[in-house]
């Protein structure tokens, strides 16, 4: 029965428009048939049939403009149709990604209060609800690429916001403390983003006075993040972005690595890199004013002479006396 109505109302989208053309041609062919025999008074079969033929091709000619009117409305509403059903899957994909953005923020929100004594003796306390941070962080990662006008910056801000309360540095910090699992996925989201300060971004990434120490940052994307005061003891930043970068006060240690990093135009203004391995660092253009570069591996006077400043800069080595 379903079938038999469905068929019947396709079958009317076309005879509704058919059947009004042919409603038409009646009504306007017998006042035509009626007009033209009064006027031309056929008084032979050969005029009669001059007068069939002559309503034959009005009617045609009124048929074929008629078919033409309504198969223009037909595309008309097919275009109307099309726009609504498009308003309406983009209105529903918004949803989605609303809920989506929600659902993720609340993943990313499950604290450590399900933490479990760690067993068989392995160090540490077993974090239950990390896998689930873990998967709203790579969410708000794909969310950010899926709808990057609306939520892009939106996704920045609540990552970097969750580094900054939850991998806050602190004087009393263990000293053997490294960076946490969820920190690191953050980093990694951060380190592989698309755009930059100032190429798609108009905010600089705030992870200033964080403790990232130990953590994973090899050719990161950090140009023109706001970095003053972080502790990157430990951490790995080889071949890392960081042009523009503000990183005055920032401390490094002897197991910090920044071989190849692009330093370019940065703030270095006393930052620590005592014994940091700087092997072919670019510090072209940047602000070394009293930066502490003591036993740093890899580092030449060409280095030093290529910055932009370094009044009361610390190092081994020999500089130029010009700035």
């Amino acid at each position: 029965m379903i079938i038999f109505l469905a068929a019947f109302l396709d079958t009317a989208n076309w005879l509704v428009p058919v059947a009004a053309v042919l409603v038409l041609v009646v009504a306007i062919g017998f006042p035509a048939w009626l007009f033209l025999k009064w006027y031309i008074r056929p008084d032979s079969t050969e005029g009669r049939k001059d007068v069939v033929s002559l309503l034959l091709q009005t009617l045609g000619g009124v048929a074929f403009v008629l078919g033409g009117w309504f198969t223009w409305q037909q595309l008309i509403n097919s275009r109307q149709e099309l726009q609504y059903s498009r308003e309406a899957l983009f209105t529903t994909q918004q949803g989605q990604i609303t809920e989506r953005f929600t659902r993720a923020i609340e993943q990313l929100g499950k604290s450590e209060e399900g933490t479990a004594p760690p067993k068989n003796g392995a160090p540490g306390a077993l974090d239950k609800n990390l896998a689930i941070r873990l998967g709203g962080i790579y969410a708000l990662e794909r969310i950010s690429k899926d709808s990057p006008s609306d939520y892009y910056h939106a996704v920045m801000e609540v990552l970097t916001a969750f580094v900054r309360q939850h991998a806050l540095w602190t004087t009393d910090a263990p000293k053997d403390a490294t960076v946490k699992a969820d920190i690191q996925a953050i980093l990694t989201v951060l380190a592989r983003r698309e755009r930059s300060y100032g190429q798609g971004e108009s905010q600089r990434l705030d992870l200033s006075a964080t403790d990232l120490r130990g953590a994973v940052l090899v050719n990161a994307n950090l140009i023109g993040a706001n970095l003053r005061l972080t502790h990157f003891e430990d951490a790995n930043l080889n071949g890392a972005h960081l042009n523009r970068a503000q990183l005055s006060g920032t401390q490094f240690n002897n197991n910090s690595i920044l071989k190849g990093a692009i330093l370019r135009d940065c703030d270095l203004r006393g930052a620590n890199l005592k014994g940091a391995d700087v092997t072919g660092a670019d510090f072209n253009g940047s602000d070394l004013t009293g930066a502490d570069l003591r036993e740093a591996v890899g580092l030449t006077v060409e280095q030093i002479n290529s910055a932009r400043a370094r009044e009361g800069i610390l190092t081994d080595i020999q500089t130029s006396s010009k700035p």
